[in-house]
């Protein structure tokens, strides 16, 4: 399961002890936006870590560019993001054989 934000990310680990699923052995959870917390929890959370230093100094730089009068057209910036594997995923434990898919 890949949540896209903190409280998505919560909510799955509340929704999955409900279910009484186990991570990873019965599901591998992986959040986005790797916060504090996710390093404590048990397991650990896989997570994706943004690079927000960069984010916000680039933010910062474009707004004081149009503040002094920069009229350009709109940009797009990406930066590179990692991901922090932890605990709360794992590798399969055996492969599927061809003859266990399914071809529909």
């Amino acid at each position: 399961m890949f949540t896209l934000n903190n409280l998505l990310t919560l909510g799955a680990l509340g929704a999955l002890a409900e279910c009484h699923l186990k991570i990873p052995d019965d599901i591998a959870l992986v959040g986005f936006d790797d916060e504090e917390w996710m390093r404590v929890v048990t397991p650990p959370l896989t997570a994706v870590h943004q690079p927000i230093e960069q984010m916000a100094h680039a933010a910062w730089s474009r707004l004081m560019a149009r503040v002094d009068g920069e009229t350009s057209p709109p940009q797009q910036l990406r930066l590179p993001c990692t991901i922090e594997i932890r605990e709360s995923t794992s590798r399969l434990r055996t492969l599927p054989q061809l003859t266990d898919l399914a071809v529909t």
